[in-house]
């Protein structure tokens, strides 16, 4: 028996759950709402409507990276004289950070957010030594990250003598 929310708009498809009696959308499959039936409920993009687990589907994200790098896109393509597809190469591989220890760039990550790539035991020593002062000591970025960076170094100092 459907039952609709007095005063409701048709459109938004909410009905009463019969496991818990909150107003929600069903689940097709278990005919409760998606807390009760243990399930994410659909998120869809928001700019094209499309059904995607994140924000924006991936078409859409990679033109709103395309808009935030129209003008970089273009000042290398000008600038080096070659076709968008390589300038675009160009521009991803200028956007990605760099890890603060090694100089190697960081896979997934995001400037601002991440400073160092765990991929060696000083960049390791460097991250460590980042988390615990910027969460434990709660100390300022610039701080932290000054402090992870004498870290890092000597841990490398530490490893080059244990290496001779």
């Amino acid at each position: 028996m459907l039952v609709m929310r007095p005063n409701s708009d048709i459109t938004t498809g909410e009905e009463l759950c019969p496991s818990c009696g909150k107003w929600a959308l069903m689940h097709e499959v278990t005919g409760w709402c998606f807390e009760c039936s243990g399930i994410a409920p659909p998120c869809y993009c928001e700019r094209c409507g499309k059904r995607t687990i994140n924000r924006y589907c991936n078409s859409c994200r990679y033109m709103l990276w395309l808009e935030r790098n129209a003008d970089e896109i273009e000042r290398v393509m000008c600038s080096v004289g070659i076709s968008a597809g390589r300038a675009k190469l160009i521009v991803r591989a200028e956007n990605r950070p760099k890890c603060l220890c090694c100089r190697r760039p960081i896979k997934g990550g995001e400037r601002g957010k991440n400073y160092f790539c765990r991929k060696t035991p000083a960049c390791k020593t460097g991250h460590n030594s980042y988390h615990y002062h910027r969460t434990t000591r709660r100390r300022s970025r610039d701080e932290a990250l000054r402090l992870a960076l004498i870290a890092a170094v000597e841990a490398k100092l530490v490893a080059s003598v244990s290496v001779v």
